[in-house]
């Protein structure tokens, strides 16, 4: 799925356009990311990478998550570069 633009559901903020460059322009027209989508991204995993993993996971079900762990890049960061 790299490489995969996805539509959203209701129209995107200013605030969403300001941190990620993006247009109503660039998403019309695309699917939406469906539970579908996040199994076939986790199918397989042992755990999930993700930076504001607390964030993220507001997306994925108990049972897409199956048991497994996230691992915070953004919490790593901060244990190893207190600055």
């Amino acid at each position: 799925m790299q490489g995969v633009v996805f539509g959203a559901s209701k129209p995107l903020s200013p605030e969403v356009r300001a941190v990620h460059h993006i247009t109503e322009a660039m998403i019309a027209g695309r699917p939406l990311f469906t539970d579908d989508h996040a199994r076939a991204l986790v199918d397989g995993a042992d755990f999930i990478v993700a930076q504001n993993a607390d964030f993220e996971a507001q997306w994925l079900t108990t049972e897409i998550l199956d048991g497994r762990r996230m691992i915070d890049t953004f919490k790593v960061a901060l244990r190893c570069y207190e600055e």
